[in-house]
């Protein structure tokens, strides 16, 4: 319950950044295998261009707990926080 699970990712796009979910079935090594099987995206709308790559690092931390998972970014560079919706597939 209200447990966080974050991981750094870099917008590749200048503005959007889309994260899947995948769940193992067993043991995989790649992500195309057939023991893994997607559960859901999300997608973080910056609402800003960022040219620098630098400037493009973002932390994005899942919060499980409630009736959903919370997904929220924090900018590492300006502190600003943006908020998703997890979609399942």
């Amino acid at each position: 319950m209200n447990e966080v699970i974050s991981h750094f990712y870099y917008i590749i796009g200048k503005r959007k950044c889309l994260i899947r979910f995948y769940k193992k079935k067993s043991n995989p090594i790649f992500s195309f295998e057939e023991r893994i099987e997607l559960i859901g995206e999300c997608e973080l709308d910056t609402g800003k261009d960022y040219n620098n790559f630098e400037d493009r690092k973002f932390i994005v931390n899942l919060k499980f707990g409630g009736t959903f998972i919370d997904v929220y970014a924090i900018h590492l560079k300006n502190g600003k926080n943006i908020r998703a919706k997890f979609n399942f597939i």
